[in-house]
């Protein structure tokens, strides 16, 4: 995931979630260094995931 990224990603979580993320929740866990990934079929988004690890440990924080 990147900052080009986070509109189409905002989008989709509304999408999907009765109280989704923001773009800044999204833009915030790119700053913070979480591992945020999407998935894409040519250009459209199908999907993303950002997980937050700590030593030994990976907390699914978000996944659509």
């Amino acid at each position: 995931m990147s900052e080009a990224d986070l509109a189409a990603v905002a989008a989709l979580e509304a999408s999907l979630q009765a109280f989704p993320w923001s773009t800044a929740n999204f833009a915030d866990s790119l700053a913070a260094g979480h591992d945020a990934r999407v998935l894409r079929a040519g250009d459209q988004l199908l999907g993303f995931s950002v997980v937050m690890t700590v030593l030994d440990e990976a907390h699914l924080l978000n996944v659509g």
